[in-house]
């Protein structure tokens, strides 16, 4: 696997790499928003085809890159980065737990604003545990982590952060904030910065140096599609579960128990 990339490697060759990359991210995130939006866009031709063409990238991408690197040429993400697998199982682990980390903040935050009826700064009161959970989780991760084995540290955060959406699903828009909605907010952080953590650990031991960068550029990238994947997943069931009530008479509709109905089946 090649470490920087020289000017003179950079012809078109890497340029119909990053294209097809690019292009592959940027269109599957414009097909996610506009599907999480509304439901009923993904009977639209345009949007079958977008999708279509960006899970056809994919393939298409590895493809590339493979016969990049097989033929001794630069590759925007060489297929052989993937064959770490402790990187692949950060990797993994980061794209889920952003994606839980951007779900859990944007429905708390329309939970506290739209179904309790909430002003903007007392939702961001309710959430700012979380922001200062998150900073101290950073600074005491970065003290133990070379005294605490990886993965019992790992195993340690990610239980507790699993009961996070739980209290969210069962709360009771009456509750007080003490007796579920803080809680969830404290723990839900708790894997993400920790696992955070250890992952750039992994990275910069299962890497040489002059490969850091690029695998560290990957596993950014990793995270920030996990957000994209987790917000345009829960927008779908929230939507479909709210239609669905306010089809069926349950609940009337725009009331905030519709909007509730579907923040607890994404929770």
């Amino acid at each position: 696997m090649r470490g920087f990339l020289s000017l003179e490697d950079c012809g078109w060759r890497l340029i119909v790499g990053v294209v097809m990359a690019s292009g592959c991210l940027g269109i599957l995130a414009y097909v996610l928003a506009r599907i999480s939006s509304t439901t009923s866009e993904i009977h639209k031709a345009h949007i079958i085809t977008l999708l279509a063409l960006s899970l056809a990238l994919i393939p298409g991408c590895a493809f590339w890159f493979g016969y990049q690197e097989r033929h001794n040429r630069p590759a925007l993400v060489p297929n052989s980065i993937w064959k770490k697998l402790p990187f692949t199982t950060v990797c993994i682990m980061i794209m889920l737990l952003f994606a839980e980390m951007a779900t859990m903040e944007f429905l708390a935050s329309l939970f506290f604003q739209q179904v309790q009826g909430l002003s903007g700064i007392q939702a961001s009161i309710r959430i700012l545990p979380s922001l200062v959970m998150g900073v101290l989780l950073n600074l005491g991760t970065g003290l133990i982590v070379d005294k605490v084995p990886a993965n019992r540290l790992v195993l340690s955060t990610i239980l507790p952060s699993v009961v996070s959406p739980l209290l969210m699903a069962m709360i009771n828009p009456e509750w007080v904030s003490w007796r579920a909605a803080f809680p969830a907010q404290v723990l839900f952080l708790l894997a993400v910065e920790v696992v955070f953590t250890v992952a750039l650990l992994v990275v910069s031991e299962v890497f040489p140096e002059k490969d850091q960068a690029l695998a560290g550029a990957v596993f950014n990238t990793v995270g920030q599609f996990g957000q994209s994947l987790g917000l345009a997943i829960i927008g779908v069931i929230s939507n479909a579960v709210t239609q669905a009530a306010e089809k069926d008479g349950s609940v009337s509709y725009g009331s905030a128990m519709a909007l509730m109905k579907g923040y607890r089946a994404a929770f």
